[in-house]
């Protein structure tokens, strides 16, 4: 049906006239329902938005209140009897007294450091265990241990009075998830209610239990055969995967619409019978002609034969359509033909100026670069070509130059010359370029030999320096180690062991720039052992744990797995000391976790830190070498700005690479990776 439709004029025209007809009822009709469900939509979606701030203000106002409740309630002395038990039951009473005053549905329970219920306003948790001790200021909404009621649990520490220092137990409050009933509302046509679509629980005057209801986002509305719901997820954090839910009555709302609606369709119904009436007999006068007319053209495209012409019959609009298609026919066949000569001659051309092109970069020297131009373009041209060294003002030369890499002075190489004939602006812009491509090869050649000179120089200026530094330096340490044994006076001593420690330091620099020149003149020496991962880590931990112990940092290790690697294991300890040391350096509170990962082919080490962390713009110059950001705690570790330039070469060259990410104020996370078996 659907192919008739489509392949028939006169069905064409037909159904063209009902939409002309139609259409001024129809847009209406689409106008109304689109707006008027849209302005359901988005007032649903206002009210839920408005009632739900509400809600999340009001909830937020009730749990700030509990743990500030809490907070001053664990500074009475009373809760020293924690240390005895409870033995005289002061405690019980309070927390009883304090219950019955209490404006929610909840129990409290004192704990002490065993975890054990000492006192509670539950009668059935005096004397049990809780869950274990609470590591957390809150836990959120779960089945109690000493009900079936659903609570969200606030905590807070007691410390003795005596001593603020000195935890002694905890106080717990089970908050009654059922305390969210007091926040919905029942009206006439409305309802509202607290819904958690991953427990099913539901909170609410009213409302079905046992209905799941749909939610696909932090907010939004569906429909059922009687009633709209919109939700909005809730904010605060101890009601985490709550919606707030407003259910209303489908009927009141969409009562006017329903009605509208039908007069609009009853209204299009009619006109669709009695166009139907009138217009089969005008499509059939004006189709007849037209089909002939389509019967060629689709033959035409077809078999894409441009030769076949229309005969036009008679004087009308059909037969005038019919001679314009025979003059377009005409035209683009004509153009189809010339088309195809000119694209194969572009790309004969094109593919000749590619192969010029590449035999000219692949030159060595300048003295083959001009060879081969001159050579090449003769061919292109088909006619000889010239490299002359002085300017010839008889003749059509194009000069050949490059930038001096000191005084970017330009600096002549020669001048291509060619038959001296007539030639257009577009031919000289040629001829301009191929000799401009010829200096930019040479050009490079030149900046090339610089570059490589240059690195050489200054590889060979670092490594040489580094050995006339590190000699000295090496007997001034071992004199000083002699000194400081031999040393009684301990104002000495600590000149020696002042001595000893620069030294060290200045040695461990030297080192590093002489890493990096070796790694830069691919000098490097890979000694690929085998090693367990837990022995590596172990290692590790040993080098560098003790600097954050004394600091006050927690130091903690994360791997799940064991294998082997093969790598050099002096430079990937070496990679990771660095970077756990920098990691210390510049953390004062919290710590550092070495978290380890392995695929098929390399390992992942990510070392995370709770420091001061690094803009996004600082981030991006720690890589380059002698470079280090300015702040407080980098004043007070001073250092040469190698390292982390250092470890990264180093972990490429274990097949790897190291990258940083960081948030400022938050932490900074090194992340390594290295070949898991390197070849």
């Amino acid at each position: 049906m659907m192919d008739w439709l489509r392949s028939h004029l006169y069905a064409k025209l037909t159904i063209f006239f009902l939409f002309v007809t139609l259409l001024p009822m129809t847009i209406i009709w689409i106008i109304y329902v689109s707006e008027a469900k849209q302005q359901i939509i988005e007032e649903n979606l206002r009210e839920i938005r408005a009632l739900s701030n509400q809600i999340d203000g009001s909830l937020a106002e009730r749990m700030n209140q509990i743990k500030l409740d809490l907070n001053l309630l664990v500074r009475y002395e009373i809760f020293d009897d924690v240390l005895i038990g409870d033995s005289d039951l002061r405690i019980a009473n309070f927390l009883n007294d304090k219950h019955e005053h209490m404006l929610y549905l909840g129990h409290f329970h004192v704990l002490n450091m065993k975890g054990e219920v000492i006192a509670s306003t539950n009668m059935h948790a005096q004397g049990e265990e809780f869950v274990s001790l609470p590591i957390q200021k809150f836990y959120p909404l779960e089945k109690s241990k000493f009900s079936n009621k659903k609570t969200i649990t606030f905590t807070e520490p007691i410390y003795s009075s005596f001593d603020r220092s000195e935890q002694i137990g905890f106080i717990a409050l089970e908050y009654f998830g059922s305390n969210l009933i007091n926040f919905s509302s029942t009206e006439e046509y409305t309802t509202t209610f607290f819904y958690n679509p991953k427990t099913s629980d539901v909170y609410g005057k009213k409302v079905s239990h046992a209905k799941v209801y749909e939610v696909e986002d932090t907010e939004g509305f569906f429909f059922t055969d009687d009633v709209i719901f919109s939700y909005q997820a809730l904010k605060g954090k101890e009601f985490q995967g709550f919606y707030f839910f407003q259910a209303i009555d489908k009927s009141h709302i969409m009562r006017f619409y329903n009605q509208f609606s039908n007069t609009i369709l009853f209204a299009m119904l009619f006109g669709l019978i009695l166009v139907m009436i009138i217009g089969a007999r005008i499509v059939r006068i004006i189709t007849n002609p037209i089909n002939e007319l389509s019967t060629v053209a689709q033959k035409i495209g077809e078999d894409q034969d441009y030769s076949i012409r229309v005969s036009p019959k008679g004087n009308d609009e059909i037969a005038i359509l019919g001679g314009t298609l025979n003059g377009l026919l005409e035209k683009v066949q004509t153009m189809i033909e010339q088309t195809q000569e000119e694209s194969e001659e572009r790309l004969r051309t094109l593919t000749q100026l590619i192969y010029i092109f590449n035999s000219i970069m692949h030159q060595s020297s300048q003295e083959d670069v001009l060879e081969v131009a001159r050579e090449k373009l003769g061919e292109f041209l088909d006619a000889p070509v010239h490299i002359d060294s002085q300017k010839d003002d008889e003749s059509f030369q194009e000069a050949i130059s490059y930038a001096d890499i000191h005084t970017q002075k330009k600096i002549n190489c020669g001048y291509m010359r060619f038959e001296n004939i007539e030639r257009s602006d577009l031919e000289k812009q040629f001829l301009e370029s191929i000799a401009t491509m010829v200096g930019l090869q040479i050009e490079r050649l030149h900046l090339m030999k610089e570059a490589t000179s240059a690195s050489e120089a200054k590889s060979m200026f670092i490594s040489n320096m580094s050995h006339e530094l590190r000699t000295p330096l090496n007997a001034i340490l071992g004199f000083s180690q002699i000194l400081d044994k031999k040393m009684e006076n301990e104002k000495q001593k600590k000149m020696i062991s002042n001595i000893l420690t620069a030294g060290t330091h200045l040695l461990s620099l030297i080192n590093d720039i002489l890493d990096i020149a070796k790694i830069e003149a691919g000098k490097i020496d890979i000694h690929v052992d085998q090693i367990t991962i837990n022995a590596l880590l172990d290692e590790v931990e040993v080098l560098t744990s003790k600097l954050a112990t004394e600091k006050g940092l927690y130091f903690k290790v994360e791997n799940d797995s064991s294998f082997t690697m093969k790598t050099d294991v002096k430079f990937l300890k070496q990679i990771l000391v660095n970077q756990l040391s920098n990691a210390i350096k510049f953390t004062q509170e919290g710590g550092v976790t070495v978290k380890v990962s392995c695929d098929d082919s390399r390992v992942y080490f990510d070392i995370v830190d709770t420091g001061i962390g690094i803009s996004e713009e600082n981030l991006q110059k720690l890589f380059n070498e002698f470079t280090q950001i300015d702040n407080e705690l980098q004043n007070q570790n001073k250092g040469t700005g190698l390292g982390l330039v250092l470890s990264r070469n180093l972990a490429r060259e274990l097949g790897g690479d190291l990258t940083l990410s960081s948030v400022e104020g938050e932490g900074s996370v090194a992340h390594v990776c290295v070949a898991k078996e390197l070849i």
